[in-house]
Parts: C-alpha cells; sequence; structure tokens
C-alpha cells in the first residue's frame, strides 16, 4: 500500500497551502495582462506604467526563486531544512522575554519554513515548474498547477 504524500502533509500540518506562490502567479498573469492592454486602463494606471514594469520584474524574480528551490532541493531535504529550521526556532523561542532581535529572528525563520513549505507542496503537485510566461501564456497550465 502506498502513502498518499499530499494527504500525509495535510494530517501533519492542515495549514499547509501555497497562498504566497499562487498569489504570485496570479498578480503576474493580471498584471501583465493590463500591462498588455494599456489602453484599456485607467489613465492613473497609465501615468504608473514605469512602477508597474517594476513590480512585474519583481514577482518575476519572486516566482523564480521559488522554482531556483524547486529545482535545487528534494523533497527530503526540504522536509529536512523545514526540520532544522523549527529546531533553531524552538532554541530561539525559549527565553521567556524575547526582544527585537530574537523577534525578527523568529520571524525570518517563520518565513524560511513558510518557503520551504510552499516549495514542498509544489513538489507534490508537479514533477516541473516552468518560467512564468510559459504559464500566462498557457493558462490551462496555470489552472491545473493551481488546481491540484
Amino acid at each position: 500500500m502506498s502513502i498518499d504524500i499530499n494527504l500525509l502533509m495535510h494530517l501533519l500540518d492542515p495549514n499547509i497551502h501555497l497562498v504566497d506562490f499562487e498569489k504570485i502567479l496570479m498578480d503576474y498573469a493580471a498584471l501583465k495582462e493590463k500591462l498588455n492592454h494599456t489602453e484599456a486602463q485607467s489613465f492613473y494606471f497609465r501615468l504608473a506604467l514605469d512602477g508597474k514594469r517594476e513590480e512585474l520584474a519583481a514577482l518575476k524574480k519572486n516566482f523564480n526563486s521559488y522554482r531556483r528551490l524547486f529545482k535545487k532541493y528534494t523533497a527530503y531535504k526540504l522536509r529536512k531544512k523545514i526540520e532544522r529550521q523549527e529546531k533553531r526556532k524552538l532554541s530561539i523561542n525559549a527565553p521567556s522575554d524575547i526582544n527585537l532581535m530574537a523577534y525578527m529572528q523568529l520571524k525570518s525563520i517563520d518565513n524560511q519554513i513558510a518557503v520551504y513549505k510552499n516549495v514542498l507542496e509544489l513538489k507534490n503537485r508537479c514533477t516541473e515548474l516552468l518560467p512564468i510566461d510559459f504559464y500566462t501564456e498557457h493558462p490551462e497550465k496555470l489552472l491545473q498547477l493551481l488546481s491540484h
């Protein structure tokens, strides 16, 4: 009998979801569509075109960091990284009165754990993560990636 890793991950942590990754994909697709049809956008949108292009580039950069992690680590290594970060978090959490630096370090560790969990969930959904423009050019593939 084989174990469904998605079911196991959701049993261990039902709060795992791809909010950040999905938001990047959806925001990128929406903004790219708006930039491709600027004549249909508001006057204020057209005034901020340079800023919108920078925002599009930032979204692409964020997607590519997920993609690099996806390619670099196996699911096993991601689980080990999550485990190590959680142990690190517990060692910082030990003192009863947390100062500002410790609080910032905890938040940084929480963010790293969230990213690793997102990438691990992606690994459970697909075998290859293609460039972001592929998903905007093939909306059916985007829906397929997001619908698992």
